[in-house]
């Protein structure tokens, strides 16, 4: 339904999961999936509802995490089911665009004031989530630790000669996985820092800039042009703010780029282009000689790419007859890559641990069953067989209604008030469309969705600055 673009009936469908999965640990991925495609439906307010949902709840765990033991009985619950049986807490790039998102539903609601308190908090957020999450994955390789050292006690009072114990070292031998480590070191090449969105850090300069406070937009530049310093449109702009704030030492490589013609802060259209769908989570399995069991099949996940169907918009509008064409910000398959390959060692280990804590438990099953009845035995067998097929499934839990990309451009409100934006290439959907815009409108956002050839939809935010 959101894929084709009926983003009705999508937002009645998702609202239906969000609250049927209230209270259980899938509760933060319904969540954002809601407040994505509640936005995209135009219900801001439901849309907010859901996004401050999934923000108090991964604020939640990440205070268990630190102060309660029932995070450390959720850890060794999954090392005897699976990984599912965790909450999904959010990847880092969720909690930096879940404030994009709600800034985003407040300028919907003509509501600049709260918009910037989100990207306050977003701004935080990017600042502090890479601190966080290296105090996740130490918290993970401290379980990782634990479990190998509780296999080995237990393997030892089983009478096994092999300690059970496996590292990533061992794990990337196998070909499936070194196909996947692979295909993320060239998606991952040239990304934007640690755990850095570009999108996310142009929203708080837009933010800043919808303000007039040219002294915090050009913090954010600078950081853009750390991200990338070949995107001619975060490098044209923010030679152009620091040229407008004056002080502002830019580097050689920017001498160059010369300033708009126009400012950044006043009767001005932003476009926004989010194009195509972000990478999901699929379900693979690789094949590894693990101690007791020998070769065995293990599911991991993956990520599965898209394809944007559209390249860019063209944006028409005053006396030049040249279109200005909306460029790339972000690539959220970078985005996803990044993370995910420095979260893969620890993942995939704690993937195999989890599968050995249950051949562990399931040996002394059989053991005890081996001293009585031999159709006990083989009961206790198929029993323990049947539990670890069904508990080998992949988390492929993640937030998927993201765009792949995140494109923008902006051009000063014209004198008749009128932008023509065209999808490149155009569908019998996605055609050729006219804004007009308020007589009284000093800055204005155009945020355009398009998913497939056949899902297109826009919206637009207008703000006199007295809002």
């Amino acid at each position: 339904m959101y894929d084709s673009g009926n983003f009705t009936s999508a937002s009645e469908y998702v609202n239906e999961k969000a609250e049927s999965h209230s209270g259980t640990g899938d509760q933060v991925m319904w969540a954002l999936e809601a407040g994505t495609i509640d936005f995209d439906a135009g219900n801001y307010e439901q849309s907010l509802k859901h996004l401050e949902q999934a923000e108090q709840l991964i604020k939640d765990f990440d205070r268990r995490a630190e102060i309660s033991f029932r995070d450390a009985g959720a850890e060794a619950g999954s090392a005897l089911t699976n990984l599912n049986a965790l909450p999904y807490r959010g990847f880092c790039y969720d909690r930096i665009l879940l404030n994009s998102y709600k800034a985003l539903a407040y300028f919907a609601l003509n509501k600049p004031s709260a918009a910037m308190v989100e990207l306050r908090r977003m701004r935080y957020t990017q600042q502090e989530v890479y601190r966080e999450f290296e105090q996740q994955i130490e918290q993970q390789r401290k379980e990782i630790e634990r479990q190998q050292a509780e296999n080995r006690q237990k393997s030892a009072k089983a009478g096994q000669q092999e300690s059970g114990e496996v590292s990533f070292d061992a794990i990337r031998q196998s070909k499936q996985v070194a196909a996947v480590i692979k295909d993320l070191e060239v998606r991952s090449e040239n990304t934007y820092g640690a755990l850095m969105n570009p999108f996310a850090t142009y929203m708080s300069a837009l933010g800043f800039l919808y303000q007039g406070n040219y002294g915090e937009a050009v913090v954010d530049f600078r950081n853009l042009y750390r991200m990338n310093k070949n995107n001619p449109l975060t490098n044209r702009d923010y030679v152009s703010v620091a040229t407008r704030l004056g002080g502002e030492r830019l580097p050689e490589e920017l001498a160059q780029v010369k300033p708009l013609d126009y400012p950044l802060d006043r009767n001005i259209v932003f476009v926004i282009f989010a194009n195509g769908r972000g990478p999901a989570l699929i379900q693979e399995k690789f094949w590894l000689i693990l101690p007791w069991v020998g070769y065995t099949g293990l599911a991991f996940p993956r990520y599965e790419y898209y394809k944007a169907f559209f390249q860019k918009l063209e944006i028409c509008g005053g006396n030049s007859s040249q279109p200005v064409n909306t460029l790339l910000l972000a690539d959220m398959n970078k985005v996803a890559s990044q993370e995910y390959k420095q979260r893969l060692p620890v993942m995939i280990t704690r993937i195999v641990i989890s599968y050995l804590t249950k051949e562990v438990a399931s040996l002394a099953i059989t053991q005890v069953a081996a001293a009585g009845d031999p159709w006990v035995q083989l009961g206790a067998y198929a029993a323990t067989g049947v539990y670890k097929y069904l508990f080998n499934t992949a988390d492929t839990r993640c937030w998927e209604t993201l765009p792949g990309q995140y494109q923008l451009a902006h051009i000063p409100i014209p004198p008749d008030r009128k932008l023509s934006i065209t999808p490149v290439p155009q569908t019998s959907v996605a055609k050729s469309f006219e804004v007009q815009l308020k007589n009284d409108t000093r800055f204005a956002i155009v945020y355009v969705r398009a998913i497939e050839a056949g899902a297109f939809t826009y919206k637009t935010f207008e703000f006199n600055q007295e809002n």
